[in-house]
């Protein structure tokens, strides 16, 4: 853990005595809060939303609820937003100092690459932890050793995959000077523009084609349908086996191949953050320029909608799959949902007189901590009930986890106390989260 602004450090890609230099860390901010609090309102919103989701249960309402194949609801616009988030914070971090050159430059890159690596690591080993708690050991000493399993990808994980590829790729290909947007570093502006497009439409065409081509069945309705004859199935069967996916299934939601598109999620957030990194850089009139990058950030996403919609028609939306056409849509909610945060935050000054949204913005500064310890005290109320249903008289004694089905009269008034209990849950993190901000800590992976 960081606590307070670090020292100096003349490795550190960061100048901490700029305060255009601020940036918002992509993981977990360690240095002074960026100029534009939008994006930690934008991650703090987001973390507050993947709480409430994650304690929802079945019979609470339906936009709390993922859809099982295509479709598109609340929920499914949470996890991609954070994806975008990471993105977006990825060129406000990780750029060298302007006098860097030659050698220096090479031993920044090197350094820079050694540290997105080990932070990645971090990451997907501690998202490999938290998942495996319940399924694994939770199965394995309290009900039957027998139905114990481990699933290798998980949130925290996928997270990691985006944030090392997008960021090595940045730093090593399309990494900008701190200095004009024209002015390049190691490349020329026409070959960063065609890497620009190049590597996107790279990913895109590879998901396409294995999407299109691969099959573990002899016959099937469509390239989507059915789900165990989908690629997505195919690949997971021989990556991870069936035994390692999400509830023993025939894929797992954060799989193989829709790895690829979620980092199309990723530099889609990478994209815009190359604009806000523009905006912060050039900004005289400080007030007329927000608005004009709120508009911009508007028109982004309309552009995003649009190409959703008449992408939907080729390819279905589908979050367990992340189609490219989901993709599109999330990409454009999240780009409007950052608008929104800008106006908020930066453009009526929110950030510094509402309450809520100063909270909000202290949930985005310590994201990962929240989410963990919020995970993992689900985790610990998830052992005790397979112990209990194990060992207390009048469990059933099968440890199964389950769900309330809707089916009766009383099923509004279920989701209603549901929904009560998932934001008093998510809110029992609001004194910590506000201590800490308050203190300057902010934990660093």
């Amino acid at each position: 853990m960081a606590s307070h602004t670090p020292p100096n450090d003349p490795t550190d890609p960061i100048n901490h005595d700029d305060p255009e230099s601020q940036p918002i860390d992509p993981l977990l901010s360690f240095t002074k809060p960026a100029r534009l609090t939008s994006v930690d309102l934008l991650r703090g919103l987001t973390v507050f939303s993947m709480i409430l989701v994650n304690t929802s249960n079945p019979g609470s309402f339906s936009f709390l609820q993922h859809t099982a194949w295509t479709g598109m609801t609340f929920a499914d616009t949470i996890f991609p937003t954070f994806l975008f988030i990471v993105g977006v914070s990825i060129p406000l971090a990780l750029n060298p100092e302007r006098h860097l050159s030659g050698s220096d430059m090479r031993s920044w890159r090197t350094k820079t690459t050694r540290r997105i690596l080990v932070r990645g690591l971090k990451l997907w080993c501690i998202g490999f932890v938290l998942l495996n708690l319940v399924p694994y050991i939770g199965m394995r000493w309290f009900v039957s050793p027998e139905e114990a399993f481990l699933r290798i990808p998980g949130v925290l994980q996928r997270i990691a995959v985006c944030y090392v590829v997008v960021a090595l790729v940045h730093v090593q290909v399309l990494g900008r000077e701190d200095g004009a947007v024209e002015e390049m570093r190691g490349i020329s502006r026409q070959i960063w523009c065609a890497s620009m497009i190049v590597f996107p439409s790279g990913l895109l065409v590879v998901y396409l084609i294995l999407t299109y081509t691969l099959t573990g069945c002899t016959e099937r309705d469509s390239f989507l349908d059915p789900p165990e004859c989908s690629a997505e199935a195919y690949l997971d069967t021989i990556v991870f086996t069936r035994s390692h996916n999400y509830n023993l299934g025939a894929f797992d939601p954060e799989g193989t191949l829709s790895t690829l598109t979620s980092i199309l999620t990723t530099y889609i957030g990478y994209f815009i953050g190359c604009d806000l990194r523009h905006y912060r850089r050039t900004a005289h009139d400080q007030h007329r320029l927000l608005t004009r990058l709120v508009y911009h950030l508007l028109f982004i996403a309309s552009a995003l909608l649009l190409l959703a919609y008449f992408s939907s028609y080729l390819i279905p939306i589908s979050k367990p799959l992340w189609t490219p056409s989901y993709v599109l849509a999330a990409g454009g909610i999240s780009t409007i949902a950052l608008s929104a945060c800008t106006y908020l935050s930066d453009v009526r000054g929110y950030a510094f007189s509402s309450r809520v949204v100063r909270l909000l913005i202290a949930y985005g500064r310590n994201p990962i901590l929240i989410y963990v310890l919020a995970e993992g005290i689900i985790v610990l109320m998830d052992l005790a009930y397979l112990w209990g249903q194990r060992n207390v008289p009048g469990g059933d004694g099968n440890g199964k986890l389950g769900g309330h089905e809707p089916d009766t009269v009383g099923d509004f008034w279920m989701a209603v106390g549901n929904l009560v209990y998932s934001v008093a849950y998510t809110g029992v993190f609001a004194p910590l989260a506000w201590w800490l901000d308050h203190k300057g800590w902010y934990l660093r992976v």
